[in-house]
């Protein structure tokens, strides 16, 4: 630090040597906490308004929106304002943001509120939900962009320096934000979970402040900053998010504000698992448990849910042409295990794909705990796609069911690129089962997925399993059974009526040619964008 350009001497309004380093350290500070809130506020965000493209646009137009706002501010400020405004703005900031991130903890009451007790509709609402979020986030970007123009102004000697002033600023405060992400990403996030990377983050910028304010022998400042501080940590300390928190997932299936709080007076947490993946949690209502991933109920062994994870194992294998063979079986999506440990009874070798490794350890821990002493299963943790690019393994049967798709990464094992991905890892008599919520896709949407797949795999069956799950069966050779003898089969696993033949020959054709029903691919987020609505609006 010691070629950083001197300020000023006293009496033109500029800082000593030691001042100056705690402005550049508290602008590389803010850089680094700032890129980081954004990532994780992000990841909060996602967990109650659903982890899609729009929950990331909004956090970060926010966060820009807010550094505009607070930078003309600054501008405007910064010929009048001495050196201990930039600390308390530095201070306002720490403040703000840590507040801003209890507030996400949160986020499912406000949304519970906006369904339930204001006069507009859910879209409506919804869309408050976002602005409420951009509200959040600008406050603490205000105080964030306002610090610039006021360190340059008090830092800046003379005119000739000014480019030398402004770049070593706009550096530190870049290779901050640098440093703040990947630390979030690969570190913070992973260990220490997301509300406490958010609160690390919120206070570091709080401590350049503190410190001048000490240094300047400006008692009651100091004392105030070091309490706020140190109160905001404690009182982080003790929040934790909600254990069953009211999302965009599960909104529609509550009419009343009553529904819910029996619902969620009843759930009882029984263990919850975080890493960088997300959150996952093993809940229990009564005698049903079940499995949330990032806030969205994704199964259980209750008996709605037990017909499509039976049938994503079962309906493929009686529709392969040698289900009596030592057959090779890839399971995409854990889920409660259920399919695992069924296909594990029926063939030869089962993989099971798994991204977020605390999925297994809730499956072993709290549904199936012997499901990892199946020798004839083995569990690979990687992202489908990733694993099926650097795989040369060719399997009789792929059974595949994604979560919503309201995210690129789940959306995307639903576009043509994903499905020929599988078709170049099936054998040429092989079978695949891919699963699509129906019950919440428009039924041009669910369509689509049906023209995506005939794009792929020349033929194919459709059913509709359960309440409104909907189980394509997939191949390149003619399939060797009727949709009569499937249902004879199939009875003996299911009750009658769990599972229904949905599509003729001639009505796949027809969509297959229908131009008002989209492709899927890698390129667009249409699957994406309709998953969010389904959520959104009564179809």
């Amino acid at each position: 630090m010691a070629d950083f350009p001197a300020g000023p001497p006293d009496g033109r309004q500029g800082v000593e040597k030691n001042a100056q380093v705690l402005m550049f350290g508290g602008y590389l500070l803010a850089g680094f906490s700032l890129l980081s809130l954004e990532i994780i506020w992000g990841r909060m965000t996602a967990l109650t308004l659903g982890s899609s493209v729009h929950s990331y646009t909004v956090t970060l137009a926010s966060v820009m929106g807010g550094i505009f706002a607070g930078s003309f501010h600054g501008g405007k400020r910064s010929p009048t304002a001495a050196p201990p405004v930039f600390f308390l703005y530095l201070l306002l900031y720490s403040i703000s943001s840590i507040l801003v991130s209890f507030a996400f903890l949160y986020l499912s009451d406000l949304m519970f509120f906006a369904k339930f007790h204001l006069p507009v509709s859910f879209e409506v609402s919804f869309c408050l939900m976002y602005v409420a979020v951009f509200v959040l986030i600008f406050v603490p970007s205000f105080f964030a962009g306002a610090v610039f123009p006021i360190a340059v102004q008090r830092i800046l000697r003379n005119a000739e320096q000014a480019g030398a002033v402004t770049a070593r600023l706009y550096m530190l405060n870049t290779l901050g934000a640098v440093a703040g992400c990947l630390l979030t990403g690969f570190v913070f996030v992973e260990y220490f979970g997301l509300k406490n990377s958010a609160l690390l983050c919120g206070i570091l910028p709080g401590v350049p402040s503190a410190a001048y304010f000490i240094s300047r022998k400006h008692s009651a400042a100091a004392l105030l900053s070091i309490l706020a501080l140190v109160s905001l940590a404690g009182a982080g300390a003790g929040l934790s998010f909600p254990v069953y928190p009211f999302s965009i997932y599960i909104q529609k299936r509550f009419q009343t504000p009553e529904q819910f709080c029996k619902i969620e007076r009843d759930v009882r947490l029984l263990k919850s698992y975080e890493n960088k993946y997300g959150i996952v949690k093993v809940l229990e209502d009564g005698k049903i448990r079940f499995l949330q991933i990032n806030s969205k109920n994704e199964s259980s062994l209750f008996a709605q849910d037990f017909p499509t994870q039976s049938m994503l194992a079962h309906l493929p294998y009686f529709y392969h042409p040698n289900p009596g063979g030592p057959l090779r079986f890839l399971n995409i999506g854990l889920g409660t295990g259920t399919t695992v440990r069924i296909a594990s009874n029926l063939v030869k070798e089962v993989d099971c794909l798994e991204i977020d490794p605390n999925v297994y350890r809730a499956v072993t821990e709290f549904f199936f705990r012997d499901i990892d002493k199946n020798k004839n299963v083995r569990y690979i943790f990687k992202e489908a796609r990733h694993f099926l690019g650097t795989t040369d393994r060719k399997y009789d049967i792929i059974s595949m069911e994604p979560s919503y798709p309201t995210d690129i990464t789940t959306a995307s094992l639903l576009s043509r690129e994903s499905f020929l991905s599988l078709k170049a890892h099936l054998h040429p008599d092989g079978i695949a089962a891919v699963y699509a919520p129906g019950h919440l896709l428009h039924e041009r949407y669910t369509d689509g997925v049906l023209k995506t797949l005939a794009g792929v795999f020349p033929y194919m069956h459709i059913w509709n399993v359960g309440i409104g799950d909907v189980i394509f069966i997939c191949a390149l050779q003619p399939l060797r059974l009727t949709p009569d003898q499937i249902l004879e089969k199939a009875a003996e696993q299911n009750p009658p009526g769990a599972i229904r033949f949905a599509r003729r020959n001639e009505m796949i054709e027809s969509i297959r040619q229908s131009a008002d029903v989209p492709v899927y691919s890698d390129n667009r987020a249409t699957l994406e964008s309709a998953a969010l609505r389904g959520f959104v609006r009564d179809l």
